[in-house]
């Protein structure tokens, strides 16, 4: 079964498929937060049906596993964050500057 995020980035995709913009350029990025976020569900799916773990266990690694996919999507978000500001500012001075029309 797909996560929602891999559902919503496919979905994406498909409905970007016609439009203006190269659907590979721009979703191709997202596909890290969506692997770390496949690779935490596959995680939790292997620690609950772990037989060897007590719930402590499960709760214990199944938090370290969040950790990590968090870690991972804040890597990614910080890496991301300052060129998209950079270029909405970029946008909006090239609209306050050129006017209404």
């Amino acid at each position: 079964m797909a996560s929602r995020t891999r559902a919503l980035l496919d979905t994406l995709k498909l409905n970007a498929k016609f439009q203006h913009y190269q659907a590979d350029q721009v979703f191709t990025p997202f596909e890290e937060p969506a692997k770390a976020v496949d690779q935490f569900l596959s995680t939790v799916k292997e620690i609950n049906t772990d037989n060897k773990l007590t719930n402590e266990g499960r709760i214990f690694h199944r938090q370290a596993a969040a950790a990590k996919a968090i870690d991972a999507i804040q890597k990614f978000h910080a890496a991301k964050t300052p060129g998209m500001l950079a270029d909405i500012a970029a946008k909006n001075q090239s609209v306050v500057s050129h006017g209404p029309g």
